[in-house]
């Protein structure tokens, strides 16, 4: 069934891949990276607050993931199926070789799939403990009747804190492999040697796939900063959370620069242009525009544009997005132009 979608190369079908791909990636890069990042933080309060039994910690936790995490729907739509639409291109790219590629990512997109699943688990254990905490506060239990009802609350509130460390855990850490083993994939195409003779040890041993896996998760972090800096500006019950996100803007994005520079170095001298060199530049530079508003911001004691920095990191990724559609055609065009259908036959 799979075998029978994959078709011959065509210059049509070609130029379709690539600008599928750079939509891909342009979705999937910062998607997936703000749900990681967000969930990531919004765990962290949660493991606080049940460590000091602070509530606020949870209350924080809960309005993270309210503020800053899509529908159940949307975050599959975000971590799931950009893997599923690379494993199609890369098995089409790959046409008449005994790469399996294709294969390594469906796995990885039923990883994702299942780790979303128990990331959504989490997100209503969340939910429901901070629903039972608020009835508890409001609740009397002077009668009998209210302490059979606390009781019952209490119960139900206890019941989703002990899975949520569980659920968490394993959406986030499940997220974070998928993602992993993503780049994984897209490294070995970069180099043509090791399409049909890949295995773990050799995936997990590249340089570029780490400094790109690190940029991710970095940038990924640095864009759940900027969210938090827009949604918790003017909050004055978690005023530190926008700080947090500046910290986090600043922290994570200063390191992207120089991951950005380790992968230049790390890939094949066939897969760079010209035109990768411009692309890095500008991302570069997009990164030292949100870097230089947030430090002349932090100078004057004030919190610096949240919007300015979010759209500059998004800029960053956009042409990190192009520059893997690039690199990958770089990568594949001698394979491409070898299986091509010649021109007079696709016409005919």
């Amino acid at each position: 069934m799979a075998s029978s979608l994959i078709l011959q190369p065509s210059e049509d079908l070609v130029l379709l891949l690539d600008i599928l791909k750079a939509v891909t990636l342009i979705v999937f890069l910062p998607g997936l990276g703000v749900i990681i990042g967000s969930a990531s933080v919004a765990f962290v309060f949660g493991c606080l607050g049940r460590q000091s039994g602070d509530h606020k910690y949870m209350l924080a936790a809960h309005k993270i993931l309210s503020k800053m995490q899509l529908s159940s729907g949307l975050n599959f739509l975000y971590t799931s199926v950009p893997i599923l639409s690379l494993a199609m291109i890369y098995a089409q790219t790959l046409y008449g070789t005994e790469s399996l590629i294709g294969v390594a990512l469906m796995v990885t997109f039923l990883v994702a799939m299942l780790s979303t699943y128990f990331l959504n688990c989490y997100i209503y254990d969340v939910e429901q403990e901070v629903h039972s905490i608020r009835v508890l506060e409001h609740l009397n239990i002077t009668t009998p009747a209210g302490k059979a009802m606390a009781s019952e609350v209490a119960h139900h509130r206890d019941a989703h804190a002990q899975t949520q460390g569980l659920h968490g855990s394993f959406g986030i850490v499940g997220l974070m492999l998928a993602s992993l083993f993503a780049f994984a994939c897209m490294d070995v195409v970069f180099h043509p040697e090791k399409w049909e003779s890949f295995t773990i040890i050799t995936l997990l041993l590249s340089v570029s796939m780490w400094a790109q896996w690190f940029g991710f998760i970095c940038m990924g972090l640095a864009l759940t900063g900027a969210g938090f800096m827009i949604m918790f500006r003017d909050d004055k019950d978690c005023e530190c959370l926008g700080k947090l996100g500046e910290c986090f803007a600043w922290g994570f994005g200063l390191s992207l620069p120089f991951l950005s520079l380790v992968t230049a170095f790390a890939l094949p001298d066939a897969t760079w242009s010209l035109g990768l060199s411009i692309l890095s530049i500008l991302g570069i530079g997009s990164v030292a525009f949100a870097l230089i508003n947030i430090s002349g911001s932090q100078s004057r004691g004030l919190l610096a544009s949240g919007f300015f920095v979010l759209v500059c990191l998004l800029f960053t990724t956009t042409t990190e997005a192009v520059k893997l559609t690039l690199v990958f055609r770089n990568a594949t065009h001698d394979h491409v132009h070898k299986v091509m259908i010649p021109k007079d036959k696709g016409a005919h």
